[in-house]
């Protein structure tokens, strides 16, 4: 049986240590950020193993992240409309609250679809109040409606 031994001899100067001891506590910060990035991103069995990050998974990681951010952003414009709701109607101001909320309430996950439907509906309902078409009470039962669908 053969054994392998494998010897190192470092003959540094004082100039080339401080390189090769730079370059070392680089090597071990960038071990030490990819353990750091890797740890949430990996994912595991259900025994509690990690197994290797798949394309799919990937896929899945970055699709969760947009649906969870559009959420936060339906979530905050329908907080603006109860906001709207709470005060005294001024049609110039929700007006133009009402156009922001349509304008990001057009287009995002098809997962939120009705979501963002029904946002856009509590959306022109305040609208209505705020010009006295419509009672609050039905603006609200919109916007609850809305509410209900992004928890």
């Amino acid at each position: 049986m053969e054994r392998f031994v494998l010897e190192l001899e470092f003959d540094l100067t004082e100039d080339q240590s401080y390189w090769v001891v730079g370059a070392l506590l680089a090597f071990v910060c960038v071990l030490f950020g990819l353990g750091v990035i890797g740890h949430p991103a990996t994912p595991y069995t259900d025994a509690g193993l990690a197994r290797p990050l798949t394309w799919t998974d990937w896929q899945l990681k970055k699709a969760e992240k947009v649906y969870l951010s559009e959420v936060v952003e339906l979530r905050r414009d329908a907080e603006s409309l109860a906001g709207a709701l709470n005060s005294a109607p001024n049609p110039v101001q929700i007006q133009l609250l009402t156009d922001r909320v349509l304008r990001s309430a057009a287009s995002g996950t098809p997962a939120l679809e009705l979501a963002r439907y029904a946002l856009s509906q509590a959306s022109l309902a305040v609208r209505s109040w705020s010009v006295g078409s419509l009672a609050r009470d039905e603006a609200i039962q919109s916007l609850e409606a809305a509410v209900s669908l992004l928890q």
